[in-house]
């Protein structure tokens, strides 16, 4: 952390409270993008925690929570240190449902750059485990975001499975992709309701969408790919649906 942590000096603590209050009003001088309220605000309730004042570090990230940009810190400063589970969770849910969110598609771009490396198993890995996450996570019978964000990880692993030559395990998995995309488009749902984790904030929006539904999304993605054969393939699939 900064000095006075490790020892739990008192003394050394304040003065990093002081050094980090003055920082603030510093602020407008500083050339660094990497250094901003956020950071300041999370050191100093690091300072209030290490004091053993969990209270006053989570009202100092409240106060300043713009975004959610704290709610992880928040939730588990409420649920450890203050013994308030039902106070936290909210703010738990919400950090993990905007975690998730940033996972799919930092696994979409990642499996993608695999595959177009010739990393194929990686890119397989990835996209397996993404989807087991999701499908783990939502409450069954229910539609929502993991429908959403499972007919693109399943159109982006048939893809992969077509540069492996695994054509029947590809179309496959096209079809499940395209699947989820008709479930969810038959009864949209952009809350968090269908995650059984959720308490506290069932109306958080979530979002991955690249047209007019998500079949139509789909269709987009297989088209950004350039690949002949996955186009045959959805074409071949979506004839035999219609």
């Amino acid at each position: 952390m900064m000095f006075g942590g490790k020892s739990r000096d008192d003394r050394l603590l304040a003065r990093a409270m002081e050094l980090l209050e003055k920082s603030l009003l510093l602020l407008p001088q500083n050339p660094n993008q990497a250094i901003g309220e956020s950071s300041i605000y999370e050191y100093m309730a690091n300072v209030q925690m290490m004091w053993g004042k969990g209270r006053q570090a989570a009202e100092l990230l409240i106060a300043h929570n713009r975004e959610g940009v704290f709610n992880h810190h928040i939730g588990l400063i409420l649920s450890v240190m203050c013994q308030s589970p039902q106070e936290a969770q909210p703010y738990l849910s919400e950090a993990l449902l905007s975690n998730l969110g940033k996972t799919v598609h930092t696994v979409l771009g990642m499996a993608y750059a695999f595959t177009e490396t010739g990393e194929h198993v990686s890119a397989e890995k990835l996209l397996r485990w993404a989807l087991d996450m999701l499908n783990r996570l939502q409450q069954p019978g229910t539609t929502g975001y993991p429908d959403q964000a499972g007919s693109f990880l399943y159109t982006l692993l048939s893809y992969v499975l077509l540069k492996q030559n695994r054509r029947r395990a590809a179309s496959d998995t096209l079809r499940l992709a395209l699947g989820r995309a008709q479930k969810f488009d038959a009864a949209p749902n952009y809350n968090a309701s269908s995650f059984w984790f959720v308490r506290g904030c069932d109306n958080y929006f979530l979002h991955l969408i690249l047209g007019h539904t998500v079949q139509d999304s789909v269709a987009y993605l297989v088209d950004l790919t350039g690949d002949e054969e996955l186009l045959k393939l959805w074409k071949e699939i979506t004839s035999h649906e219609a």
